[in-house]
């Protein structure tokens, strides 16, 4: 199996350098995390695929960003997410995991009920 690398953009809040200075644009000086996403080794088709998935990713997690600003405390929950995006849940949720786990969302402590009636977790962007 082969393995195509894409590196996500990053978008952070205030920073400071090792002198302590504020950055006024610390995304471009924070560290990318590179996320391998594996494709079939001799598939021309596969390799594609993963490209193609990798972009859509980083696509994804930055509409996600922009999403989270606008809707402030009232935040948004997975199947409220992925309908704005006009994404699948599939596709919404990894995403959000990974903002999560990147302290970029946080869980609002509130819940919403969803279409069916079941309680889902409000997300917020982090403090």
């Amino acid at each position: 199996m082969q393995a195509v690398s894409f590196t996500p953009p990053i978008v952070k809040s205030h920073r400071a350098d090792a002198a302590g200075q504020a950055m006024l644009f610390p995304w471009l000086h924070a560290q990318r995390p590179t996320t391998t996403i594996p494709a079939i080794a001799g598939s021309p088709t596969s390799r594609r695929a993963v490209r193609r998935v990798s972009m859509s990713a980083t696509s994804v997690r930055a509409r996600m960003l922009q999403l989270f600003a606008s809707r402030g405390a009232f935040g948004v929950t997975d199947e409220e997410g992925a309908a704005a995006l006009r994404v699948s849940q599939n596709s919404y949720r990894p995403r959000r995991i990974q903002l999560v786990r990147e302290g970029l969302l946080a869980d609002s402590g509130r819940c919403r009920n969803t279409v069916s009636g079941c309680a889902a977790t409000v997300w917020r962007a982090a403090p």
